[in-house]
């Protein structure tokens, strides 16, 4: 719904006067249909399916380029003539800050839902930061987390979590790289916790 209402919004302001300007839109469909005809000697079986995927999406700038660049898409898509009906829509939104700067910054987020057997709606957000800047290590952190609800015939409720800082120093004869992060996963649903720390270069 933020992603769905951040791209009305942007569709609507005023060209001349707005703080957001859309550069492109775009949008594809796509419509596959198959069947399958399965013999075993005296023994037949036979499956087929429809599936439609939908896309529409938008990119831009606020203000100025190299200040921060948008990048806005949803997605529609269906499963058919099954035994199990599929249904899946997703929003998903990135923005860009500094990207032409020795430092910047990228978030992400997205969200989709899907309808069959078992309902599941998953969520991720996750940032990107960068720091390069000349005669000292460069240095990349990116967090990302992902939460996922399941109701029906296998219920869950999962959350997983990672954050990863990477430092990388050049040399005349190559690179030396170091990274530290950590990985948790959780299982409400279970009481499943499982924590994880890494370190490497």
């Amino acid at each position: 719904p933020l992603v769905r209402g951040l791209l009305v919004l942007v569709l609507l302001m005023p060209p001349a006067r707005s703080i957001a300007q859309v550069n492109s839109i775009f949008g594809s469909a796509g419509l596959d249909y198959q069947y399958q005809n399965l013999r075993f000697g005296e023994f037949g079986a036979s499956r087929e399916f429809f599936h439609q995927q939908y896309t529409l999406g938008v990119d831009g700038r606020i203000l100025d380029p190299r200040l921060a660049t948008f990048h806005l898409s949803s997605a529609f898509g269906s499963t058919l003539l099954t035994e199990e009906e599929v249904r899946v829509l997703q929003f998903a939104g990135t923005l860009s800050l500094l990207q032409g700067k020795p430092y910047g910054a990228t978030l992400r987020h997205s969200v989709s839902s899907s309808e069959s057997a078992t309902d599941t709606d998953i969520s991720n957000t996750g940032a990107t930061v960068r720091l390069t800047f000349p005669r000292s290590p460069q240095v990349f952190a990116d967090f990302n987390r992902q939460t996922s609800h399941s109701r029906g015939i296998s219920p869950q409720d999962l959350t997983v979590t990672r954050g990863s800082v990477r430092v990388a120093e050049s040399f005349q004869r190559g690179t030396v790289q170091g990274e530290v992060g950590v990985h948790r996963f959780d299982d409400d649903l279970r009481g499943v916790t499982e924590n994880q720390r890494y370190a490497r270069a």
